[in-house]
């Protein structure tokens, strides 16, 4: 067990349940998956640039990665359906965590100008936000010139809380940098 499932399971969610009050230890929030996401429009139009943002992907993840295909025809963007248009990942269990403390220890603290993340009202349960600079990832700085011109990285964390209080406790609890109401 890693550390951040350890104090998950020894720590977060018995401070879960003495502040929410659950009946059944189903009701605790967690983690369900992590979703990695890199597509670009370029990629529809040069399909040597999809080996680089996979390896990057498996390196930033540990899992190997799929690629997304465009669904329908966009004749003005120039894409017709099932082009190629970037890869992604799903992280379960023991991976999600592994890069979420990747995510928090190493990667945050390296980005510039950065103030927090907001969980919207809508959905209260995912957290939605994307990397612009792919090289904050310290698998990557090493090989600087194959990956410094990659998209954005798009990451959403999906929880199994109901209500917006759970999820932020959730991942405060995790020293997840989110802004102050």
């Amino acid at each position: 067990m890693d550390r951040f499932t350890r104090h998950y399971k020894k720590i977060i969610s018995y401070d879960l349940i003495t502040k929410f009050n659950y009946k059944n230890s189903f009701q605790i929030p967690n983690i369900e998956e992590i979703s990695i996401n890199i597509s670009s429009l370029k990629l529809a139009l040069d399909k040597r640039q999809i080996v680089p943002l996979l390896v990057a992907i498996e390196l930033i993840s540990g899992q190997k990665g799929r690629m997304t295909f465009s669904k329908k025809n966009k004749i003005h963007l120039k894409v017709k359906k099932g082009m190629v248009m970037g890869c992604k990942v799903t992280l379960n269990k023991q991976n999600s965590y592994n890069f979420l403390e990747n995510l928090i220890v190493f990667v945050f603290p390296q980005l510039k100008e950065f103030s927090g993340l907001t969980i919207n009202n809508k959905t209260p349960s995912i957290l939605s936000f994307k990397i612009t600079d792919i090289l904050n990832f310290f698998e990557l700085n090493n090989e600087f010139f194959n990956f410094s011109k990659m998209p954005p990285v798009h990451i959403t964390i999906k929880t199994n809380s109901k209500k917006i209080s759970e999820t932020k406790t959730l991942l405060n609890s995790f020293n997840f940098p989110l802004k102050k109401d």
